[in-house]
C-alpha cells in the first residue's frame, strides 16, 4: 500500500477517533458528522479492495456520493437547528437519489466515474456552507466564532469542495486529453483531502470540551 494512501486512511481515522473520543462533549449534528467519518473511512478501504479484486470501484462512490450528500444535508437541519419533519427529509433523500438514479441511466453507469453528481453535491454543500456561516454571523448567542465547531466544520468542508470543484469537473477532459500535469492535480487533490480531515480531527478533539461556545 503507498504510502499517499496510508497518510489518506490515517487522518480519517484521526478524524473519527476524535469525534468518538469527544462524543460526550458533542451536539447532535456534530455526532452525526462523526458517523459520516466512519461511514468514509469504510468506503474508502472498500473502494481501495474493491479496486484490487473487481478492477474497479465506481459502484462503490456512486452509492456513496447519494449517502454522503444525504448525511451533509441532514447535518445542515441538525446543526442549523432548522425543524424539520421526519417527512420532509425524505421527501429530500428521495429527491437526491432520483437525480443519481437519472444520472446513471442517462449519463454515467455505474462503471463510470460520476462527476455529474459529484459536481451536484460540491455545490450544494457549498450552498449550505454558506448558509450557515450566515446563520452563525447573525446569531447573537454566539459571542465567539472562532470557538464554534459548526463554523469550522462548514469552513472546512467549504474549502475541500470549493477547492476539489475544478477536479471534478474538468477530470475526465483532462485524463482524455492526457494532460501533461495531471499527477500535480491529484496530488494537489489529496493534499486538499488530508489537510481538511486532518483539521476536521483537530476542530473535534480539541473546541468541544474546552470551550463552552463549542455550539
Amino acid at each position: 500500500m503507498a504510502i499517499d494512501r496510508i497518510i489518506y486512511y490515517s487522518v480519517i481515522v484521526f478524524a473519527f477517533a476524535a469525534g468518538v473520543w469527544q462524543r460526550r462533549y458533542l451536539d447532535k449534528a456534530a455526532r452525526l458528522f462523526t458517523y459520516l467519518l466512519a461511514i468514509t473511512l469504510f468506503v474508502e478501504i472498500s473502494a481501495f479492495i474493491s479496486t484490487i479484486l473487481f478492477k474497479n470501484n465506481m459502484p462503490i462512490f456512486h452509492i456513496f456520493t447519494v449517502v454522503e450528500l444525504m448525511l451533509i444535508t441532514n447535518y445542515f437541519l441538525l446543526s442549523n437547528k432548522i425543524r424539520y419533519t421526519i417527512k420532509k427529509l425524505l421527501l429530500i433523500d428521495l429527491l437526491i437519489a432520483a437525480v443519481a438514479v437519472t444520472n446513471i441511466f442517462i449519463s454515467e453507469p455505474l462503471t463510470s466515474l460520476n462527476t455529474n453528481m459529484l459536481i451536484i453535491e460540491g455545490f450544494c454543500i457549498s450552498v449550505m456552507a454558506l448558509l450557515s456561516f450566515y446563520n452563525i454571523l447573525k446569531n447573537e448567542d454566539i459571542t465567539q466564532i472562532l470557538y464554534h465547531v459548526h463554523f469550522w466544520i462548514w469552513s472546512l468542508l467549504l474549502i475541500l469542495w470549493c477547492g476539489t470543484f475544478f477536479y471534478w469537473g474538468f477530470y475526465k477532459v483532462l485524463s482524455k486529453a492526457e494532460w501533461n500535469n495531471l499527477q500535480l492535480i491529484r496530488q494537489l487533490h489529496w493534499c486538499i483531502n488530508v489537510f481538511v480531515y486532518l483539521g476536521v480531527g483537530f476542530v473535534l478533539y480539541f473546541l468541544p470540551k474546552r470551550n463552552k461556545y463549542a455550539f
